[in-house]
């Protein structure tokens, strides 16, 4: 039944019908003259077959016929298979009844038997896109049920991800406004005025305006059984000129009110009117329209409309909204149309405006005297502001109730944000538009960012632009760590000026502010906050902050996070955070070690292929989560750490240590804090791990390393650095005693060699082990790498390890070892040059006041020693 109620709606049945009789009477008029078999006989039967065949698949092809079909809504296919039928049944009726020829009877049967199929299946395409629509879950809630709560099953189901809030104006009562309400219907139902009457409701943008009026529309029509009370709209700003308003208004009168009259008198009055007020434009002074239209002055066109309306016994209310949105010309012609055109009898003028808002656009672009205004409106009704206790109640309800739709549980978090909107909404429309976009924004999409940080951002660039915009322009002033990360900020240079300068920043921008908007931006920049407490601004030192909870949430006063933020793109540190994520939620789930094993070992092959220098980011990354959660294989993940930290980049950065350090640090913490059973378990580890000599020794000397806590804690760790003492006091004498050489591919790491020997003081130890083969190891282990803050890579030779072990019979060796195996690598080359320049500069020093560091290498890119 939709679908046939759809065809009437559309007109199908009267536009099929005729076009049907059309093409019969031609078909016949073909028939009757037997014009197809003179065709055949003038150009042959193939001729004529091909010239038809020719013309339906021109037909199928221009009109596209074949896609039509396949399109489910109702198209030219249901209308050329209604017509179908229709020529079919026509022919069918003559045939029985005049012709009685089976073979003609039999082609109308196919021809109605295929128009019904196509129908049938039109029918049934119609009728599953409707259950489907039926089924389907609207995610366009109103404001009203949100804050009741009164949300559809299927949307608590989770079946619908993303909401939004419809803004169309509503007609029901939702900020208590009954006696405004009643006192607008009285004064419309009472009007008896013997001209047209002209009531103002004026309110302030968003105040709900067309709101009150739409539920005095709907109160109206359900307590009032008067036929001859008329409610129509009319809205203004929808016309481009005066004269099109002129005629829709008129419409709105006419037509819409259902008064019954004849529509050439309403063409008549309609072009009359263009032509008494327009002078003529666009109207053809013939004689036929002389005669029909002879309305000649203002008078005679309102008497014609006064008859209509008191001989039909209409009372007209019409219902002016949205004017403050039509053009400035069309405004005031309104009011001139309604003062002195359509001043009729029976009919009341509602006009909804802004007062404010129309004052400007006399004020401004038609400077005319707003007091105009008032001779025409003969009562003026306000409705008031919405009470601010009730609107605050309406918009914190209503933004918690949304966020719990999208997942967020911890509310409290986000109340210095929901303070700050509840300062700066001012009326409904404007949450409705906040709720559609920044939270629904913020919340319904998959954010690697704070969603906190992007929620308060997100809500100062909604309610105050020129600060959003301030912000990022002057970002210098609001990033307070990792400024190296930034372009902008990375070569600012820190002083009592800059401070000077963000405070005069932020007395310009922030000082005049609410509290919560101080309240909220002291809570996203730490900058605002030193700002509010009287210090300095711009700091080299921020003892207070955080780093690890930087790295997990993300800050945006981080150099690393703040362009993102803004952009809402990602960049590298970025990318890092969220493969963390994944890769911790992959251990999360692995409990054999072995497998752990391989997996955590090759995810640190592959940082280090794709990261390179920014490697130890994921690194730090990674351990400031292993920090804030009680990861529950913490145990096993240290010990695999261990056994794969050799893996790992040991090159310097601008920025921190290097990833092995730092894994190094995240092992020594563990193991202080660490039950004695699995300490011993990772020591265990240590007892024959010769290539890990440099790595235990760190851990020897760091892990006694005790500053905050109580005395059996420090007696606990004290014991623990006793027994690593004891198995790097073992590895030493082992590998002296069974003249393991460190420098083969089984043991070595850099600095091993000379870690042994400042422990154990063997002098024949390195002058044995070294040979053509591993000469460059021992310079490799004689290098010292830093990086400088413009990003230069400095190479040089350790002055003290040179001073003590290249010396004499060990200087010829290498000399010698060096002839033997030339360089054949670019690594080996700098290393050999690096050497050179150290040895010639040693014998100098002791003449000539010659830095020993002079002797060093620059470099943009790092070197990658693989000897």
């Amino acid at each position: 039944m939709n679908y046939l109620r759809d065809l009437w709606k559309k007109d199908f049945f009267v536009n099929v019908i005729i076009w049907s009789i059309l093409i019969y009477l031609a078909i016949f008029f073909v028939n009757r003259y037997n014009l197809i078999s003179k065709l055949i006989n003038m150009f042959t039967l193939f001729i004529a077959g091909l010239v038809f065949l020719l013309i339906v698949v021109m037909c199928f092809s221009k009109l596209k016929l074949i896609d039509a079909y396949k399109v489910k809504s109702i198209n030219i296919i249901d209308r050329l298979a209604g017509i179908g039928f229709f020529i079919s049944l026509f022919s069918m009726v003559y045939t029985i009844v005049y012709e009685k020829e089976i073979y003609k009877f039999c082609l109308e049967c196919i021809l109605m038997g295929i128009s019904l199929k196509i129908l049938r299946d039109k029918e049934s395409a119609f009728q599953n896109i409707i259950l489907k629509r039926e089924n389907e879950c609207s995610n366009l809630i109103d404001l009203k049920d949100l804050y009741n709560n009164d949300i559809s099953n299927s949307i608590i189901n989770n079946e619908v991800k993303y909401l939004l809030i419809d803004e169309n104006d509503v007609d029901y009562d939702f900020l208590h406004r009954d006696i405004i309400i009643e006192h607008i219907y009285n004064s419309i139902l009472n009007t008896r005025a013997n001209n047209s009457f002209v009531i103002g409701i004026n309110g302030a943008w968003g105040s709900g305006k067309t709101t009150t009026v739409n539920i005095v529309k709907k109160k109206i029509k359900s307590n009032i059984n008067d036929k001859e009370l008329i409610l129509s709209d009319f809205s203004p700003w929808i016309y481009d000129n005066p004269q099109n308003m002129m005629i829709g208004l008129l419409k709105s009168i006419l037509v819409e009110a259902n008064i019954a009259s004849n529509p050439l008198e309403h063409e008549k009055i309609f072009k009359s009117l263009v032509n008494v007020i327009f002078k003529k434009v666009g109207f053809d002074n013939t004689f036929v329209n002389n005669f029909f239209y002879n309305f000649d002055t203002v008078e005679k066109i309102k008497n014609e409309l006064n008859d209509f309306l008191e001989f039909n016994q209409k009372r007209v209310v019409l219902f002016i909204d949205n004017l403050e949105r039509a053009e400035a010309d069309n405004i005031i012609f309104l009011f001139k149309l309604i003062g002195q055109v359509f001043d009729l009898k029976r009919i009341t003028y509602v006009i909804i405006y802004d007062e404010d808002r129309l004052k400007d656009v006399f004020s401004d672009k038609l400077k005319i005297d707003y007091h105009y205004i008032e001779k025409i409106i003969q009562q003026n009704i306000s409705v008031p502001p919405i009470q601010q206790e009730l609107l605050s109640n309406i918009c914190r309800v209503c933004i918690e109730r949304l966020l719990i739709f999208y997942g967020e549980r911890n509310l409290e978090k986000y109340e210095l944000i929901v303070n700050f909107i509840v300062s700066e909404v001012n009326d409904l429309r404007k949450l409705k538009r906040f709720l559609n976009t920044v939270v629904t924004e913020i919340f319904a999409t998959q954010h690697y960012l704070s969603k906190y940080t992007l929620f308060a951002l997100n809500t100062i660039k909604f309610f105050d632009g020129d600060m959003y915009y301030n912000i990022y322009q002057n970002k210098e002033y609001f990033i307070t760590t990792d400024k190296l990360c930034d372009v902008s900020t990375k070569h600012m240079d820190i002083d009592k000026e800059d401070s000077k300068k963000a405070k005069e920043l932020f007395d310009k921008l922030i000082k005049d502010k609410n509290k919560e908007y101080k309240d909220l931006l002291s809570d996203m920049f730490i900058a605002v906050q030193r700002y509010f407490s009287g210090k300095d601004i711009i700091s080299n030192n921020y003892n207070d902050v955080d780093y690890d909870f930087i790295r997990i949430n993300k800050c945006i006063y981080s150099g690393k996070y703040f362009d993102i933020y803004f952009s809402q793109n990602e960049n590298r540190f970025l990318e890092i955070n969220k493969e963390v994520n994944d890769f911790i939620k992959c251990i999360n789930y692995i409990q054999d070690e072995n497998l752990l094993c391989d997996f955590v070992r090759q995810k640190i092959i592959d940082i280090n292929i794709k990261y390179e220098n920014d490697e130890y980011l994921w690194i730090d990354k990674f351990f400031s989560y292993i920090k804030k959660n009680d990861c529950s294989n913490e145990f096993l993940i240290v010990k695999v750490l261990y056994k794969n930290i050799l893996e790992l980049s040991d090159d310097k950065n601008t920025f921190s240590r290097s990833s092995r350090n730092r894994v190094g640090d995240f092992i020594i913490i563990y193991l202080r804090n660490c039950t004695l059973e699995k300490f011993n378990q990772i020591v265990d580890l240590m007892k024959n791990d010769y290539k890990k000599l440099n790595i235990i020794y760190n851990i020897k000397c760091l892990i006694s390393n005790v500053i905050s806590y109580d005395g059996l804690k420090i007696l606990d760790v004290n014991f623990k650095a006793l027994i690593i003492n004891n198995i790097f006091d073992n590895l030493c004498k082992t590998i002296i005693e069974k003249k393991i050489n460190l420098y083969d591919d089984k043991y070595y790491s850099k600095n091993n060699v000379f870690i042994l020997l400042n422990n154990v003081h063997d002098e024949m130890y390195l002058k044995e082990i070294v040979g053509h083969n591993t000469v460059y190891r021992l310079l490799k282990d004689l290098v010292i790498e830093n990086v400088n803050n413009d990003k230069e890579y400095i190479y040089y030779i350790d002055e003290k390890l040179f001073k003590k072990y290249i010396v004499g019979e060990m200087e010829e060796k290498i000399e010698y070892y060096l002839k033997r195996n030339p360089p054949k690598t670019e690594s080996e080359i700098v290393l050999i040059n690096l050497y050179h320049k150290s040895r010639n500069l040693y014998y100098l020093s002791d003449n000539e006041d010659i830095p020993f560091d002079k002797s060093q290498i620059r470099r943009i890119i790092p070197i990658k020693f693989i000897v």
